[in-house]
């Protein structure tokens, strides 16, 4: 599972360096990946930490 978010990670960056480096109107998208991602690793962080009951308390 870690090698898998690793993998998607580094296929993002990927996507993103192509859309810096190559002119295009698609520049938005750079900004637009990058707050996409932010919910997704919060959400594979409460998912580790409700797996190894780091927030026990908070999740009742």
């Amino acid at each position: 599972m870690k090698t898998d978010i690793i993998r998607v990670h580094i296929v993002i960056l990927g996507m993103l360096l192509v859309i810096w480096l190559v002119p295009t109107n698609y520049n938005f998208l750079i900004w637009n990946i990058f707050l996409a991602l932010i919910p997704f690793d919060l959400a594979l962080l409460v998912r580790y930490a409700k797996k190894h009951r780091l927030l026990k308390g908070l999740m009742n």
